[in-house]
């Protein structure tokens, strides 16, 4: 019986639009901002001196693939369309059952986009296998403490190690209410360099910031940037109390 369930809730989806829409409007919007991010820190990353002369670099790590990994951030919550809708969100203070529940959406993820793709798993092409990887292991982090597996350093995959990034650093900006988010976001992903994220990724972060701010400035709306405050009256020394307003 468990395993008619499974086959029906898999069976869902006849494709990869239908399986899209069954996310949220808010996942789908997010969605589409980090396959942005991805997909310039993945072209940054083909460029990169770290990478260009690591011979454990992966075989896709190629410009030619921007498009898939594109893809790769379009599709990474793909596993939260096959959830309940009380599906929970994420906070310190879940129950196990709940933590569960919601860091099962990466497996279920690489499933559904598995039977989407229809290939065999002894056959997967290069991208299909950076598509699944992608859904399934953005979620891990560099030190070991993330989720499914706790998977750390070189054992998560390149892709979905971006992926992760890409997805942070949007929801550091989104969430953040700031005049700056884009440079608030910035210095707090720095902060996890070796936590969440390798050295050698921190340094395609930073020498793509042009790229990334353009992206931000795209999808400002989704922020919640608050006006910048502008004088009103000046400070002067006989005046040492200025007045600042923010412009509506």
């Amino acid at each position: 019986m468990q395993l008619f369930k499974e086959i029906l809730k898999h069976a869902k989806y006849r494709n990869w639009d239908e399986a899209f829409r069954g996310l949220t409007p808010v996942m789908r919007q997010q969605s589409v901002r980090v396959a942005d991010y991805t997909q310039a820190l993945f072209n940054g990353a083909c460029k990169s001196s770290v990478y260009l002369n690591d011979s454990n670099a992966p075989e896709y790590l190629d410009a030619a693939y921007g498009e898939i990994a594109y893809k790769c951030g379009f599709y990474h919550q793909l596993g939260k369309a096959m959830e309940p809708e009380n599906y929970p969100t994420w906070n310190e203070h879940m129950s196990l059952d709940e933590k569960n529940t919601y860091c099962s959406y990466t497996v279920e993820g690489k499933e559904l986009v598995a039977r989407l793709q229809g290939e065999s798993p002894k056959e997967i092409s290069l991208p299909n296998k950076m598509i699944q990887d992608a859904c399934e292991f953005h979620m891990e982090r560099w030190d070991g403490a993330g989720f499914p597996y706790g998977y750390a350093e070189d054992e998560i995959p390149l892709i979905a190690q971006i992926v992760g990034l890409a997805k942070e650093f949007d929801r550091l900006i989104c969430e953040r209410k700031s005049e700056t988010p884009f440079e608030d976001a910035v210095e707090m992903i720095l902060q996890q360099e070796g936590k969440m994220f390798s050295p050698e990724l921190m340094e395609v972060f930073m020498a793509h910031q042009a790229e990334l701010r353009i992206i931000y400035k795209k999808y400002i709306q989704y922020t919640k940037t608050m006006p910048k405050t502008v004088p009103l009256v000046e400070r002067r020394p006989e005046r040492p109390f200025g007045l600042t307003y923010r412009q509506i």
